[in-house]
């Protein structure tokens, strides 16, 4: 569940398919994490890089900037959706969102951070003005 996705955001996912003559656009934000910086583990729980060229970079703010896809907007031609059945090609075109728009609604933990954007101010959500019924109620409600 999306509940900050704007209209707009809907808007610049159609147009950037349009605009580039891409069958499929996904909403992305930038990454919190970096995954320069993760690892795997062995069944011994030692740690391999994942990206082993980057084991030299001490900063966070050094790397490259990775994006991940937010689950908010996809977009496809159906044809095109029908023949690959998944959204992710060498075709595929991004929208960035900000990280508050981008927030996914799947645990309890989510919708209270959700909660807590709304009542810091951080996002205007369209339940906002209804006094009388908390976000719980009516979180995803009226959402495309």
């Amino acid at each position: 569940t999306s509940p900050f996705r704007s209209p707009e955001d809907i808007e610049r996912c159609l147009e950037r398919c349009a605009k580039s003559n891409a069958p499929v656009c996904v909403s992305v934000t930038e990454s919190s994490k970096s995954p320069y910086l993760m690892y795997r583990l062995d069944e011994q729980a030692h740690m391999s890089p994942l990206f082993p060229e980057f084991t030299a970079v001490t900063r966070r703010q050094d790397l490259p900037i990775a994006y991940v896809p937010n689950g908010t907007v996809y977009v496809a031609a159906v044809e095109w959706f029908r023949d690959n059945r998944h959204f992710y090609t060498e075709r595929t075109r991004a929208c960035v969102m900000p990280a508050e728009r981008s927030v996914d609604i799947d645990t309890p933990l989510d919708l209270v951070y959700a909660e807590a954007l709304v009542r810091a101010g951080v996002i205007n959500a369209p339940w906002m003005n209804d006094h009388n019924r908390s976000p719980r109620q009516t979180a995803g409600e009226g959402q495309p």
